[in-house]
Parts: structure tokens; sequence; C-alpha cells
């Protein structure tokens, strides 16, 4: 009997070795798989004789849809557009979402969804106000729809201004958790570009900019989280919003230029956070550029430092756009969408880990994939 007590035993320990030896051999990196361009408005479209630029600046995935973001509103048609995706775009099938409420939302700047798919909420940079009136009250707002029901888009924490309905008054929120000690006297200057819905009911937004105004500012990685619950098909938040994370690029050794978040995503397939950042040093591109970052809800939950996307050379993923959305496709591919701005880079590129070309009315998209190797 004791014989077989130790067989027994001996064989568990070495089954848990194994199994423990095999997690540790098992290795994940990532890959562009793919790079491209979506035509996103008609070439040289011009108004008073401007010529108008693809600026998207996000995306989210949902049920076979890819929902786009333009953070410039788009003549004649809506600053949002879905296209169908399936392995590939059907770039003959752009659908734009001509809400009133989503056309008078300004400086619309990253979108995500429900872990259920049921809602897709869409935020602007909530990056300017005026005091003295309501005009730019437009470029603070929280906006969501019902997934098939894009004629019926609500505002989140709605209050009206003479007239004006906007989620303006959710500046004070953000501004309570803003400080730095560049700016003793305070926080006038916000902007957000990131936006994600994590498991039980949260939201979590990314902060780029912060500082005195558009002009005197400092480029961050801050993200603020506040809980939501739904109301007789109502998405309303709670008032706990909390300071959750903020970093700069000295958190990684690998990144020598200045960024700040441009999106933000979760994962519900792997149950993680992907972060995206960017830089714009010049309006040329190789002054511009982007890096993915990664982290487990678990290592989040623990406030541990996230990670750098890396290739099978463990060299960092780098983008040669300024990378603007994330959208998860599926358990291993990832899609970015990147805004230029008005860059339009090189005919011929040559290193396309740093130089790019695109005309005015394109956007520059990246498929990654995520491998898992063993050895």
């Amino acid at each position: 009997m004791k014989k077989n007590f130790f067989l027994i035993l001996t064989f568990f320990f070495t089954f848990f070795c194994f199994a423990k030896s095999q997690k540790k051999d098992t290795i994940y990196f990532a890959k562009i798989l793919k790079r491209g361009v979506i035509n996103v408005i008609p070439e040289n479209l011009n108004k008073k004789e401007i010529i108008f630029n693809a600026e998207a600046s996000g995306v989210t995935f949902v049920n076979g849809n890819l929902f786009i973001g333009n953070d410039k509103s788009i003549p004649n048609a809506s600053p949002i557009f879905k296209i169908p995706y399936n392995n590939d775009f059907q770039l003959d099938s752009i659908f734009f979402i001509e809400n009133k409420t989503i056309l008078n939302t300004k400086k619309i700047e990253d979108l995500s969804c429900t872990i259920d798919e049921k809602f897709i909420i869409a935020i602007s940079g909530f990056d300017r106000v005026r005091k003295k009136n309501n005009s730019w009250d437009n470029y603070n707002n929280l906006i969501y729809w019902e997934n098939n029901f894009e004629n019926n888009v609500k505002i989140i924490s709605p209050i009206e201004n003479n007239k004006i309905i906007s989620s303006v008054n959710l500046r004070e929120h953000f501004l309570k958790l803003l400080e730095s000690k560049n700016f003793p006297n305070g926080i006038n200057y916000f902007k957000i570009e990131g936006l994600a819905v994590l498991p039980e009911n949260k939201l979590l937004f990314g902060i780029r900019e912060i500082g005195k105004n558009y002009t005197d500012f400092e480029y961050t990685i801050t993200l603020i989280a506040v809980d939501y619950f739904i109301e007789n098909e109502t998405i309303k938040l709670k008032n706990n919003f909390e300071l959750l994370y903020k970093f700069t690029k000295n958190n990684f050794p690998e990144i020598n230029e200045e960024i700040g978040v441009s999106s933000l995503e979760y994962d519900k397939y792997n149950d993680k956070i992907y972060l995206l950042v960017s830089y714009e040093l010049a309006e040329i591109d190789i002054a511009m550029g982007g890096y993915l970052l990664e982290i487990s809800m678990s290592d989040f939950n623990e406030k541990k430092d996230f990670k750098i996307v890396k290739d099978e050379n463990n060299k960092a993923i780098h983008f040669a756009h300024k990378s603007e959305g994330i959208a998860i496709i599926d358990k291993n591919t990832i899609f970015v969408i990147h805004d230029d701005d008005r860059v339009t880079g090189r005919k011929n590129p040559v290193n396309l880990e740093k130089e790019f070309f695109r005309k005015n009315n394109q956007a520059a998209f990246t498929v990654i994939k995520k491998i898992k190797i063993k050895k």
C-alpha cells in the first residue's frame, strides 16, 4: 500500500514538473501580417480650397464589422463608419452612420464595445470648452448605441446647456484626478484618446495630454476608470472615478520618443488589455510612430507594469505611422488604425518600420498576428 502511494506521488510530481516546464517553454511573439490603406473619403475632397485628410482616430470590431471614427468632420458624410471585415476589407461597402448625435459630436477619438458586443461606445477628445458659451460643448461627448441600431444614438451623462446636450459635466471628474508637478497651479487642459470597456462593467479612459493649454502641455499615459450600469437600456456612470495608472516613456527603456496614449482595448479572448501609444515629433513620416503595450487583467488589477509587444527577435513592434486605434479581431489577430494628420509620407518607402506613403484620402492600417511557439 505504501509502495503504491509513493508511486502515485511520484507520478503527480513528475506530471506537475512536466506541465510547468511546458508552460515555461511556451513563447508568444507578434508579427506584422499586413499593411494597407482604406479609402475613407473621395480623393482631393476640398472645401473652401482646403484639402480634407482622412484622420482615422479610433476603431472597434463588432460582429464582423470594423467601426472606425475620424476625428475631423467629413463633408457630406459621418465621422463614424463601418466596414465589413472577414480576413480582408470589403472596401466598396463603407457605411457611414449619419446619426444627428454622431454628426454633432466633435473630434471623436476612440471607440469600444461592451463585452457582450451589445453596445458600441465612442468618446470625443474632451480637450476644449468655453466658459462663456456652449459652442464647444460637443467636443465633450461620450456616446453609445445598440449594435444594429445606429439610428438611436444616446449620450452618456447628458446635460443640456442652452439647447446643446453633451457630456461636458464629466470634465470635472477628470480634472479632479489629474495633477503634475510641472503644472503646480493645476491642470486646465487635458485630452482623452483612449477608451475601453473592461469586465465587471468598468470603463477605462486614456489621457494623452495634460497641461495649461493645448500649446503648453506634456504627453502622458494616464488611465482613469469608472463603473457603469445599464438601466432600461441606458448606460449610466457611477460616481467612483479613479486614477489607476500614470507613467511616461521612462517606464519603457526601449522607447526613446515622448509618447502618449492613443487607444485602449480589452481582449476578451485572452483576458488582457492592449494600450497603444504614439508620438509625433514633426510633420514628416520618419518623425511619427507608435508602439503596442499589453497587460493581463490579473497584472492590471495588481497595478503591475505594461509590457511592450515584441517580435520573434525580442524587438519591439514599431509602427511607422502615428497609431490611433486598436480592434481585437480574434484571439490571435489585432487590427491597428493610424492617423497621420496631414502627413502623406514618401512615394517609394524603403524601411516600412519608419517610412510610409498614403494619399490624403486614405487611412493606413496594420494587422498584427500573435503567434505561439514552443522551444
